[in-house]
């Protein structure tokens, strides 16, 4: 009795693990693993207010999807460290090493492991979690004047 409860399990788990083996063709790779980030953020020397979106960006990111842009709720921190925390998920079909820069409210932002030197792009691996602070300068707003004339008809300008 004893034997036939183990090989049933052992059975299932064969059976299974040859049909998934056979989803693939030869040489075919399984989606990447995304890679998720988490860290503190900051705009222009200050905390980013809650609402902030950050988002990573490179080539053949998949972005405008769940977590990628992720919306700060927490001043100055993007993600969590904790088991059910958001985290920014960069993912798509990307070769590790692929160069991700990422964006703070759109504006182009440097980013640091902690205690680490500031740089302009983060190397893509594919599941890793990595602690990635940010740091972006202010929008800029140019306002410029906007001059209205009036013509009444029929009338000349010289």
């Amino acid at each position: 009795m004893i034997r036939q409860k183990t090989f049933v399990p052992l059975l299932l788990a064969a059976l299974v693990a040859a049909a998934l083996w056979g989803v693939l063709p030869a040489g075919a790779q399984g989606p990447t693993l995304p890679h998720a980030f988490w860290g503190m953020v900051e705009i222009a020397g200050q905390p980013a207010p809650v609402g902030t979106q950050v988002e990573g960006r490179g080539t053949n990111v998949l972005t405008g999807i769940p977590y990628n842009p992720l919306i700060t709720t927490k001043a100055g921190q993007y993600g969590g460290p904790g088991g059910l925390d958001p985290r920014l998920l960069v993912q798509g079909e990307i070769p590790d090493g692929t160069p991700l820069q990422f964006y703070v409210n759109g504006i182009l932002a440097e980013c640091a492991e902690p205690d680490g030197a500031w740089s302009g792009s983060f190397a893509y691996k594919a599941g890793a979690v990595t602690i990635l602070n940010l740091r972006a300068q202010a929008g800029v707003r140019i306002y410029l004047p906007l001059v209205l004339t009036h013509f009444a008809a029929g009338s000349l300008v010289r």
